[in-house]
């Protein structure tokens, strides 16, 4: 995994006077989703209630990645709610054509009236305490829509800032690397072009340009490759039917499995088994 290298000074005298300026906490975040430094470092009791049962946590973490991805993609700022109704905002911070962290504000109460007791009981009905669960979320500072896209604009021009200045920057291994290590790992799941952008947090573009450049070859071109190989090694190694090499492999027509290969390596499956398998030489 790539590590951030961080301004530690500079970014806590921005994050505090962000804060400062607007009321709402501000945190900088690693692609993974590793909060790295806030101000203030407590998040609101209310999400400390939500986060400690299982269900919201995975419902926090769930629709803050959406949000994340949409930021990333659109290298835009993403206001958006979470699932217990807060109003949050995410900004990428790029590197390259790469969204290597992001900044994220929250939380506010929005301005839409409704009987706050009924939404949270149906928003957060794992959370058995609801009157502490009120008490908590009517003390979140409440700001219209307005206030919160303003704001959400400001973080984009602190993200501008931070790189400009090289307050954060990304060590480690090339995005054409990490390609290459999602391959490795991943080979037999469905990876569509979409997917592996999603799992590398870059666009579709990104991802094609950088990996043509690096290799000679795109994306979907390295991964039937690799995939090929493999095959290759089943088929020299194992009596694995072919229809079961070819799903080990992550192509499951087994047709279109036998067309790739014949046309990469001019043999059949088969014919490939009987030249160069082990059993045939045995």
């Amino acid at each position: 995994m790539r590590e951030l290298d961080m301004d530690e000074v500079r970014l806590r005298q921005l994050l505090d006077s962000f804060y400062k300026v607007t009321g709402l906490r501000v945190g900088i975040y690693d692609r993974m989703g590793s909060e790295r430094m806030a101000c203030p470092r407590r998040a609101q009791p209310f999400c400390d209630m939500v986060r400690c049962h299982a269900r919201g946590l995975a419902a926090c973490r769930e629709c803050d990645a959406r949000a994340v991805e949409r930021a990333c993609l659109s290298r835009q700022p993403q206001v958006y709610a979470c699932h217990a109704g807060l109003s949050e905002a995410v900004v990428p911070i790029m590197q390259a054509d790469e969204c290597i962290a992001y900044l994220m504000l929250g939380q506010a109460r929005s301005d839409a009236a409704g009987d706050v007791r009924a939404e949270l009981k149906r928003r957060c009905a794992y959370v058995d305490d609801l009157d502490a669960l009120e008490r908590a979320y009517l003390r979140i500072p409440q700001y219209p829509a307005e206030y919160i896209g303003a704001c959400a604009l400001m973080l984009g021009a602190c993200a501008s800032y931070i790189r400009s200045n090289a307050l954060v920057d990304e060590l480690g291994e090339s995005l054409p690397a990490r390609f290459m290590a999602l391959v490795r790992s991943a080979y037999t799941d469905e990876l569509t072009l979409d997917e592996m952008a999603r799992r590398l947090h870059v666009g579709r573009t990104t991802l094609c340009r950088q990996v043509t450049r690096q290799y000679g070859m795109g994306p979907h071109a390295l991964l039937t490759q690799y995939r090929l190989e493999s095959a290759c090694h089943l088929l020299a190694n194992s009596a694995c039917p072919i229809g079961q090499v070819a799903a080990r492999v992550g192509i499951a027509d087994v047709n279109y499995f036998c067309k790739l290969f014949r046309r990469e390596f001019a043999l059949t499956p088969g014919q490939y088994r009987r030249q160069f398998g082990q059993l045939a030489r045995s």
